[in-house]
């Protein structure tokens, strides 16, 4: 009974060191597992430390991108807004360009009137100025016929004044053979 009891012991034993060797082994299994996960940690520690660096880059990168586009949108309003006013003014320009066309052919329409009434005067005006000569040639005749007509009347003038000395020395003469005549008469 006691050996039995011994071999049991034995197998007991046994049993247990296996145990122990297998305990053994997972413990350092699970150690090395654990030493791994721990180098696992440092890695992911430090990647994720990196990731918080990348990412605050890009985070500061992100909000400069924002700034950047917000600054671009005021660009692009500011830049629409010229394009408006520059379109109106390019359309009010047009419009006045079109009024001063306008204007032009009108201007141009009336030249052309002022040219053609300025040419009907010009012949008018020579008409004129050759009628004027006529004129001065007919009054340059007129003033030599007056002119020897009035020499004319001078002459007759001092014909009639001469006659009229003849007639009052013939009176003059008459009244002396008159008197001369009378007297004769009252001696007879």
């Amino acid at each position: 009974a006691g050996l039995a009891q011994y071999n049991r012991c034995l197998e007991m034993i046994s049993t247990l060191e296996k145990k122990v060797r297998e305990a053994e082994e997972n413990a350092q299994m699970f150690s090395d597992k654990a030493a791994k996960a721990e180098d696992d940690i440092k890695a992911l520690r430090h990647e994720l430390l990196k990731v918080n660096v990348a990412k605050d880059g890009l985070s500061l990168r992100y909000h400069q991108c924002l700034e950047t586009i917000s600054k671009l949108e005021r660009e692009v309003s500011h830049a629409q807004d010229n394009a408006k006013r520059l379109s109106s003014e390019v359309l009010a320009g047009a419009a006045k360009l079109k009024t001063v066309e306008d204007q032009c052919i009108l201007l141009e329409s009336s030249n052309e009137n002022l040219k053609l009434e300025a040419d009907g005067l010009t012949h008018k005006l020579a008409a004129k100025d050759q009628e004027i000569v006529q004129k001065q040639n007919e009054l340059e005749k007129f003033q030599s016929l007056i002119k020897d007509e009035h020499s004319r009347f001078l002459e007759i003038e001092a014909s009639l004044k001469s006659l009229h000395s003849v007639y009052s020395q013939s009176q003059e003469e008459q009244k002396v053979l008159t008197s001369e005549l009378q007297s004769r008469i009252g001696m007879l």
